[in-house]
Parts: C-alpha cells; sequence; structure tokens
C-alpha cells in the first residue's frame, strides 16, 4: 500500500496539531496516526512520516515549531552563553587575548 503523505497524512498530521493545547512530539502524532490505522507502526514508516513533516514545514504547509524535540533541547544557549553575538565575542577576547604583537607585549589590535 503506498502512502500519500501530502494528500492525506499532512492533513491529518495539521488536524492532529490543532486538537493539542501543547506542542506535541513528532511520536505522539505518529502513534495517533497509527491507532487511526492510517500508517503501519514500523521505523520505515516513523521515517518517512518525520521526512514528510519536514518537507510540510519548510513549505510551511505546517507551522515550522509545531513539533516539542525533546531531545534537541538547550538552556541559556550553548555554553552558557545568551546569544551567538555573545559567543563569538568572548571567542574573540580569549583569541586577542593570547595573540601578541610581534613587537610588544600588549595584545594585537584588529
Amino acid at each position: 500500500m503506498r502512502i500519500d503523505w501530502k494528500g492525506t497524512i499532512i492533513p491529518k498530521v495539521k488536524e492532529l496539531l490543532d486538537s493539542f493545547s501543547y506542542r506535541p512530539t513528532l511520536r505522539q502524532i505518529f502513534y495517533r496516526l497509527v491507532a487511526a490505522l492510517l500508517i503501519s507502526n514500523t521505523e520505515t514508516t516513523y521515517k518517512s512520516l518525520s521526512r514528510a513533516t519536514v518537507v510540510a514545514r519548510e513549505e510551511a504547509t505546517i507551522d515550522p515549531l509545531a513539533f516539542q524535540d525533546r531531545v534537541r533541547t538547550h538552556t541559556q544557549g550553548d555554553y552558557g552563553y545568551q546569544s551567538p553575538g555573545e559567543f563569538v565575542d568572548d571567542m574573540l577576547d580569549q583569541y586577542l587575548s593570547m595573540v601578541k604583537s610581534p613587537n610588544s607585549d600588549e595584545p594585537l589590535q584588529i
């Protein structure tokens, strides 16, 4: 049986997403679709659903932030930085503190 991801499954995914009062995980949506007998409970089908929802999010058919991702979480940015700019500034400061001007003990000025 060939699954019509774009015409049947993605519209059902949108409907399911609208029924939640929070952002569900992709796995929660997957099991709802399995329970509705729309797709089979296999790893291959799960991966296909994942790919189909990526395309749907890229095309803005469904909200790009529709799913909660409990695996890739972060707090206060990478390594405790609040923003990418703060990280870049700190790395530049560290680099400049290690680099000395050839004729001086002063840090190299850029």
